[in-house]
């Protein structure tokens, strides 16, 4: 697929990279994607092992702001296996917003696709109807891909690309016949879009690279280049139309910032005692602030009790931070004396006309960098036996 106009190059990971860099990266990719495509079979996520809940986190905290996010090759979502935990775990990423992926295969009635002859394989065309959105496939007279099930859906999700009772059949996973969607069209990829929310989930694989198989070369990308083109079109408007201002990108960045400084400092501080209990490290001053009529309350700390808190552990810190932590903190006081000051207090700086340029994101940008990978060093040491 090309890169959408004006956003870049597509960007991979270096190969032989260790487990805490792999995650750190792929943690990194998501949080600054500003457009999240899933289009293969979601190997990377269920790597995150017991971690997979931080990035569907992740994932559905950047749909809800706006980001848009196609995911195709859905199948691979419903094994023919015993229900796998990882697997229904990104598939309930899915159900609160309508779409549901169901086991009910879609096969050809003829074979269409002359350079594989699996009838999983399965064409769609304009002239059937079932083609059913009008902008993402303008100049596309047909579509092939293999691997679709069916998806029920809800109320506020439409259907993109129907299956023909006419060209194709359904079967379950015994390989019974089967009726499809009784009072719905038999969606094979669908898409809601209400405000600035954009999800896109089409099951079989129209987007990938060409695959040769015992059966044949399955079909691609190569394929469906008009369709693949007006889809990132459609992704990219999207983000144009709902790209967040200077001011609210930093205060998200801010914002991830305390939050991630606050876990790391948990983290790392947690692990001096069995229970996790580390209220007698945090410094007098800031403990008055955190104890309330309910007892220690964490949760009070604020951005400069954080900081505070750092500086006066900062050697248990040191061997986690990717620079000398004495640099990181004073970058961390310089935040909170510049731009925490007009985040925290948006009345005031929007009285005194305060601008927020390209520096301050910088500079929080690198911060939340050097904190974020911090995190991740002390996680993954005290998940290491």
């Amino acid at each position: 697929m090309r890169a959408p106009k004006g956003q870049g190059h597509p960007q991979f990971f270096e190969t032989g990279l260790d487990g805490q860099r792999w995650f750190s990266d792929f943690e990194r990719g998501l949080n600054e994607a500003n457009i999240i495509n899933g289009l293969g079979d979601f190997i990377g996520l269920k790597q995150w092992g017991d971690k997979l809940d931080e990035a569907l986190r992740i994932i559905r905290d950047k749909f809800e702001a706006g980001c848009p996010i196609l995911l195709q090759g859905c199948s691979s979502l419903v094994s023919s296996q015993p229900d796998q935990p990882q697997e229904r775990r990104i598939r309930e990423l899915l159900g609160p917003y309508g779409v549901h992926l169901t086991p009910v295969k879609v096969t050809s009635r003829v074979q269409e696709v002359t350079t594989n002859s699996s009838p999983f394989c399965c064409v769609f065309r304009s002239e059937d109807d079932t083609l059913l959105d009008p902008s993402l496939f303008e100049g596309v007279p047909s579509a092939v891909s293999y691997g679709n099930r069916l998806i029920s859906y809800d109320p506020g999700v439409f259907p993109l690309i129907e299956a023909s009772q006419s060209l194709h059949f359904f079967v379950d996973q015994g390989d019974l016949k089967h009726r499809g969607n009784l009072g719905q069209r038999n969606a094979v990829a669908v898409i809601r879009r209400h405000g600035r929310l954009c999800l896109v989930v089409i099951t079989g694989n129209f987007l990938r690279d060409r695959v040769e198989v015992i059966a044949g070369i399955l079909p691609g990308w190569e394929n469906n280049t008009q369709f693949a083109d007006n889809l990132i079109d459609g992704l990219t408007a999207h983000v144009g139309e709902r790209r967040p201002s200077a001011s609210a990108t930093l205060y998200d960045l801010f914002r991830e910032l305390e939050t991630l400084l606050g876990k790391l400092i948990q983290t790392v501080l947690g692990s001096n005692s069995p229970i996790g209990d580390f209220r007698d490290l945090i410094p007098e001053s800031v403990q008055k602030k955190l104890n309330g009529l309910d007892g220690f309350d964490y949760s009070r700390a604020t951005y400069i009790d954080l900081v505070v808190i750092l500086r006066d552990h900062i050697g248990k810190f040191d061997s986690y931070f990717a620079q000398p932590a004495k640099d990181i903190l004073r970058l961390l006081f310089e935040i909170n004396s510049g731009q925490r000051v007009n985040l925290a207090h948006p009345h005031r700086a929007a009285q005194l006309g305060v601008k927020f340029a390209g520096d301050d994101v910088e500079i929080l940008t690198r911060a939340l960098d050097l904190v974020r990978e911090a995190y991740l060093a002390a996680s993954s040491s005290r998940n290491t036996p």
